[in-house]
């Protein structure tokens, strides 16, 4: 299942206009009973050494790619900070959180890292720019519009596999969940226009970074 043993689904994800490809996991298992945990328990060589590998899989299927990363389960440990910003990582989508009420200040306190903001990116100690993610398919559309009129940062959250060994995911994006995605997306556009700034995760890292502030992004934009 290697992407280099792919090329033409390489060749398709390279077509896709205002797509940004990052990184996800390398195996996405682990023994133990978190076994989609992928980076539990593992030290900073060996981390390293799979961020490594990841990365070099990428490059020889010609994949374009971001260097960001949504760890497996969320999980992001000490060690794998560690190792991403040694590695010239950008940034880490680390805490899912869709039941903390919409504030100015709320803090995660789900899954992931929690006690960073809710509705903003934040720059880690080390550099990484986290994001994290508040909406899904379960989500009431109330909630996309209480971030976005607190000029927040509306991150949503789809797996691409609905069912798989027999587990389901609830925000698999199947065409339901597509269909609701269409109809929140419409309603932001038609509410808000052109104050809302579609993008990726990468463009805002990248804005952050330039200019080593920790804020919210473009000082009032409504990302």
């Amino acid at each position: 299942m290697r992407l280099d043993r792919h090329p033409s689904f390489v060749e398709y994800l390279n077509s896709l206009e205002r797509v940004e490809v990052a990184y996800h996991g390398l195996y996405h298992s682990h023994k133990g009973p978190k076994i989609f945990m992928e980076f539990q328990e593992r030290d900073r060589e060996t981390l390293e050494r799979n961020l490594d590998e990841m990365v070099d899989i990428f490059k020889k299927a010609g994949l374009r790619s971001y260097p960001g990363i949504c760890p497996p389960g969320w999980n992001a440990p000490p060690p794998l900070l560690e190792a991403l910003s040694e590695k010239g990582f950008r940034y880490v989508a680390s805490a899912r959180d869709l039941f903390t009420p919409v504030e100015r200040e709320a803090l995660t306190n789900m899954s992931g890292l929690k006690g960073l903001p809710l509705i903003r990116p934040h720059v880690l100690e080390g550099g990484l720019v986290h994001f994290p993610s508040n909406f899904q398919a379960t989500s009431h559309i109330e909630r996309a519009e209480s971030i976005l009129e607190l000029g927040g940062l509306l991150a949503v959250k789809a797996h691409i596999v609905k069912l798989a060994f027999g587990r389901m995911s609830l925000d698999g994006l199947d065409s339901i969940y597509s269909n609701y995605l269409d109809m929140v997306f419409s309603r932001i556009e038609r509410e808000y226009g052109g104050r809302v700034w579609w993008t990726s995760m990468g463009k805002i890292a990248d804005r952050i970074l330039a200019t080593s502030s920790d804020r919210p992004v473009g000082g009032g934009e409504r990302p």
